[in-house]
């Protein structure tokens, strides 16, 4: 049998052609679109960077617009500069980033005049629909949050604050894309309206874009059971879980890798990590692909999510995810692609990380990646858009 450092020089399958062939032909011209957000880095930099270039190709240039923070723009790859639109975030905070944001919209509809617009992300969705509830006039809107504010691990008035506020909004918004049937059932025990809440699952490429191969095993690691958390370092990611698990798995075999950096004042790798964690920092996509196609299954140990791009990257790669047991990853992960654990409890963390068996894994690696074809292709995301926006504009 090959090493794993030999195996980690080779994508696990070989390309297959894309479904360009499936999709419906469009005017240039027909629909101007402008996506909208206060955040980019993380998996909405890829969620962004599948869908953009997608429609671009079915709507023309001159018809997709991006309205994005000026500091992370570094964070998308695939998405050109061309159709970018930035406003200034830099040494502001949370509420000053809104305004700005929301200042950028209302010039990007007067300039740009879109017929749809977009919004991505909770402070997205309330700098695009906030001035509408004061009175300006309103471009058919839908909105996306990318999971709940109130799926949040917080105290339950915030929970309910929090959904207060997305009620409100509702009114001026015309659909609202939930990512997974969870994320909508969570939405409707909140009690947002069934009439405005549709389901539209992630999607992307066939196949990642290229990459240079690289292994994840050092010297002497090459037979271990390697692992993958990719993610912020927020709280929300629950990296400081598999940390507590790191620390009490007793199968020396086991490394983790964690890909990522602090996300503002939180970080729990501060005051160090176990020795069998190793930190290799933020990474590009195409790093990104490198590791998923060198590791054995990725970690994702969430408090909470709503449907993670980095978890159909890994579907993509032929890899299992090792799960936190939530309500919004059940979709996502089953007993066919993976495996569901209470993140919550270290001890029993740690002893699924000591028994990981890589002939399971493997054959869990395969039943992500059938999964993937079949349900998170982004020209059936991109389709599903299309019908969308026709129907809000049309009815």
């Amino acid at each position: 049998m090959p090493s794993r450092s030999a195996l980690s020089m080779l994508p696990r399958r070989p390309r297959r052609p894309t479904d360009q062939a499936a999709q419906p032909t469009y005017l240039e011209g027909c629909m101007k679109i402008l996506h909208v957000t206060e955040i980019v880095k993380g998996g909405l930099a890829s969620h962004l960077d599948e869908v953009i270039p997608a429609q671009i190709a079915r709507y023309g240039r001159d018809n997709v617009r991006l309205i994005a923070p000026a500091s992370q723009m570094n964070y998308l790859s695939a998405t050109t500069n061309s159709v970018c639109r930035t406003f200034e975030d830099a040494q502001v905070g949370r509420l000053g980033k809104t305004l700005r944001l929301a200042g950028a919209v209302r010039h990007a509809v007067r300039d740009f005049s879109p017929d749809i617009i977009h919004a991505h992300s909770t402070f997205g969705g309330v700098a695009t629909r906030a001035p509408f509830r004061i009175g300006f006039s309103r471009t058919p809107t839908i909105y996306c949050p990318h999971a709940w504010s109130f799926a949040m691990d917080v105290a339950p008035w915030k929970r309910r604050a929090y959904a207060l506020v997305e009620r409100m909004l509702l009114s001026v918004t015309d659909v609202v894309v939930n990512e997974t049937n969870e994320e909508r059932d969570l939405a409707l025990a909140f009690g947002l309206s069934p009439e405005k809440l549709r389901v539209i699952a992630n999607g992307m490429a066939p196949e990642p874009g290229a990459f240079v191969p690289r292994g994840l095993a050092a010297p002497g690691e090459e037979n271990g059971l390697h692992l993958l958390f990719v993610g912020r370092f927020a709280r929300q990611k629950g990296l400081d879980l598999l940390l507590e698990a790191a620390r009490r798995c007793d199968d020396p075999a086991v490394v983790i890798h964690v890909v990522g950096e602090a996300d503002d004042d939180y970080d729990p790798t501060a005051n160090g990590v176990p020795p069998n964690v190793r930190l290799l920092g933020w990474a590009t996509r195409s790093d990104l692909t490198a590791y998923l196609m060198a590791a054995d299954a990725l970690v994702m140990p969430s408090r909470w999510e709503g449907m993670p791009m980095i978890a159909l990257e890994a579907m993509r790669a032929g890899l299992p995810i090792i799960a936190n047991d939530i309500e919004l990853m059940r979709d996502i992960v089953t007993p066919d692609t993976g495996i569901l654990i209470d993140a919550n409890d270290p001890d029993a963390f740690a002893k699924l990380l000591s028994t990981l068996d890589r002939e399971r894994l493997r054959t869990l690696g395969q039943g992500a990646r059938q999964a993937f074809e079949a349900r998170f292709s982004v020209n059936r995301q991109v389709d599903a858009f299309d019908r969308l926006y026709s129907e809000v504009l049309h009815g």
